[in-house]
């Protein structure tokens, strides 16, 4: 049986670099003290050299997708990955909105949340190694496609 990893594979990177570029990501973060858990909005812009399949990973919970302006249901979650079927998207210029929930991460990587025992405060920050943004927001999660946030 097939067990779905949190990696990413030198296949699929490879893959998805020849497909996406000129990424944009607009970021909102919903952040309540002292929760557990956090809201998200990212609208995802890019160019997509062909019509294809497009995987986004993720950690998060998804309440709505939108792609380019219509909402969408027909699209795949797994528990690490969104998986959007090539017939939703266009060669060019594309946006997907996505707008999500999601638990504080306590590894260390993603967004952290960290409660400090000697003055009681909370503290939140991100870290992200090579393959680790995608545990705060929805993201094409890999070292070569760089991207520009807001």
């Amino acid at each position: 049986m097939y067990q779905e990893r949190d990696i990413l594979t030198r296949k699929e990177a490879k893959k998805r670099s020849g497909l996406i570029s000129e990424v944009i990501y607009d970021l909102q973060l919903s952040l309540k003290k002292n929760s557990k858990t956090y809201d998200g909005k990212c609208s995802m812009h890019f160019t997509l050299s062909k019509k294809s399949q497009i995987v986004i990973n993720t950690i998060s919970r998804i309440k709505k997708i939108s792609i380019n302006g219509k909402e969408t249901k027909d699209f795949k979650k797994t528990k690490y990955r969104i998986i959007i079927p090539k017939n939703l998207v266009k060669k060019g210029y594309n946006t997907i909105l996505i707008i999500y929930s999601a638990n504080y991460d306590h590894t260390g990587d993603g967004l952290h949340q960290f409660i400090d025992v000697e003055d009681k405060n909370e503290y939140i920050y991100s870290n992200f190694e090579p393959f680790a943004a995608h545990r705060m927001f929805p993201c094409f999660d890999q070292p070569d496609i760089k991207a520009n946030f807001s």
